[in-house]
């Protein structure tokens, strides 16, 4: 195959790989826009289970302290979407753009907790509140199911139970992020043929 040719494959992999790339990020809009919701659902789901779970510290407690933290609680989920987008905006550290940075054919299994890492620290915020309220169990060894992260952060460290989370936008991103691994690795692979090429029409007209 002559050099301009292998340019010109090299040409249309790459405009392939660019409109991988641009629907994966189309994809990954769309899956923000559908996360607000559910983290609302799992604070409620998990307030009411530690309510339950610690009623007596809550029988203790006066109605206006009671009526302080449901009102903490409330202006916590407001703020999911302000806090999903804030976590959305780091496109570098999306999975497909992490893994085209790296020397690596083979994405792990990292890349795909790449939603869920980001679902779980944005809920976990919950904890801070619980915590100020005395509802909030952490073990500093042995199993527990809020981790202590330091300066008042705690991260929820077992299944968040995600049911509700848009799984069915998720598989198509992936879907996507494997084409993109399949782009790069034909990309690599031309672009090798091609500089070899090249060097051989260089040593042979030398």
């Amino acid at each position: 195959m002559s050099i301009d040719q292998l340019q010109k494959e090299v040409t249309n992999i790459e405009t392939q790989l660019t409109e991988n790339i641009a629907e994966a990020e189309e994809q990954i809009i769309k899956i923000k826009s559908l996360f607000s919701e559910p983290a609302k659902l799992w604070i409620d789901r998990h307030t009411q289970m530690q309510i339950e779970k610690h009623s007596a510290r809550v029988n203790e407690m006066e109605k206006k302290t009671l009526s302080e933290l449901k009102m903490e609680i409330s202006e916590l989920k407001d703020q999911m979407e302000p806090l999903f987008d804030l976590a959305f905006s780091h496109k570098n550290l999306f999975p497909h753009n992490v893994f085209l940075e790296e020397d690596n054919d083979s994405p792990g299994r990292e890349y795909h907790m790449y939603f869920d890492k980001l679902f779980r620290v944005t809920v976990s915020k919950l904890g801070t509140v619980l915590n100020k309220y005395g509802l909030l169990e952490v073990s500093y060894s042995g199993y527990s199911s809020w981790n202590n992260m330091g300066a008042d952060r705690f991260e929820y460290s077992i299944s968040l139970g995600l049911d509700t989370l848009p799984s069915f936008e998720q598989e198509g991103y992936w879907k996507t992020f494997q084409e993109i691994n399949s782009i790069k690795t034909r990309l690599d692979s031309k672009k090798k043929e091609l500089s070899a090429s090249i060097a051989k029409d260089k040593w042979n007209t030398a």
